[in-house]
């Protein structure tokens, strides 16, 4: 029977299943969140052989040599050996710098790095806090400029890390960072004069805030379009900012919008996937960036390759919760 070596221990192996799904099942706590492979929450290192390709999909060259892979991706054929990594090799130290309160539901985080930790905005990273929490989330900024990375959180009910950030943690703990992951970024190359959609829900305006900020300080001169989208007023934020700078970028308009509150002042209502189809008919050849819930990510990628956007022109990232 095949199994799976780990501190210590052989655990059986079942058919078709991956190294993360045999070690949980035996009640093993592995770092997870997506479970497929984007997060990279469940790094895992493989000690008697290499993993396949596979399962090292998006991993840094150096990580795929070391015989690092994601624990959700590989459903090895033969019996392996493997550990989790230890965080000096993978992941440098960060401290809390700021914790604002953006809504009822969302924070912003601040990060300042103990060490060296390039990034584009758009892109995310795990998070690694108590008990070896890893979570994934993304670049709202820009670090090279701030000297901080910015996340924004929103309170996830049962999510262990979105509660520990929202409640227990405070200005000045330790946390650790690895990364960073993701190609959904401003290409900052031969763009400047193409129009660029965006549109998100919820905490999909991280991201998109980031590559909003890189396109404008490149001196993006095409037109910028950024709709935020929520159930009701209160599910946005940034709002003021946003306003402000579109005041001060006439190239840039901010669209917030909801499906269901009427009384929301400077605020429209209806569905963010009209929108977005509205915007894309004033600007064809626009390169569109989609960001938030899945549900809402892989209908709004739908449509907009209906309307005529090529899939190259196509940028996302769907937000999955662990919870």
């Amino acid at each position: 029977m095949l199994s799976i070596r780990f501190d210590g221990e052989g655990y059986a192996l079942a058919a078709g299943e991956s190294v993360l799904d045999c070690l949980q099942r035996h009640r093993r706590s592995i770092p997870s969140s997506c479970r497929v492979g984007a997060c990279q929450s469940c790094l895992m290192q493989a000690t008697d052989c290499m993993p396949p390709e596979t399962a090292q999909i998006g991993l840094k060259a150096i990580l795929k040599e070391q015989g690092y892979f994601l624990a959700c991706r590989w459903q090895p054929s033969e019996s392996v050996a493997v550990k989790l990594p230890r965080l000096d090799n993978v992941a440098i130290s960060a401290r809390i710098g700021v914790i604002e309160v953006l809504s009822p539901t969302v924070k912003s985080v601040r990060l300042i790095p103990e060490g060296a930790f390039p990034c584009i905005p758009g892109q995310y990273l795990s998070l690694i806090g108590p008990e070896h929490l890893v979570r994934s989330y993304s670049i709202a900024n820009r670090p090279d400029c701030d000297g901080y990375i910015e996340l924004h959180v929103r309170h996830v009910p049962g999510g262990r890390m979105s509660t520990w950030l929202h409640g227990a943690a405070a200005v000045g703990d330790s946390v650790r960072i690895r990364g960073p992951i993701g190609t959904c970024c401003y290409a900052r190359q031969g763009v400047k004069r193409r129009p660029l959609v965006l549109a998100g829900t919820g905490t999909g305006l991280a991201p998109l805030h980031g590559i909003v900020l890189d396109a404008l300080m490149h001196a993006h001169t095409g037109k910028i379009v950024l709709a935020h989208g929520g159930l009701r007023a209160a599910d946005l934020y940034f709002t003021d900012r946003l306003i402000e700078l579109a005041a001060q970028h006439p190239q840039l308009r901010y669209r917030p919008c909801v499906l269901g509150d009427d009384e929301a002042s400077g605020v429209e209502v209806g569905n963010i996937e009209d929108v977005l189809l509205d915007e894309l008919a004033a600007a064809p050849g626009a390169d569109v960036f989609l960001c938030g819930a899945p549900e809402f990510v892989n209908s709004a990628k739908r449509r907009a390759f209906l309307a005529g956007v090529s899939l190259a022109n196509l940028h996302s990232d769907a937000f999955v919760t662990a919870a």
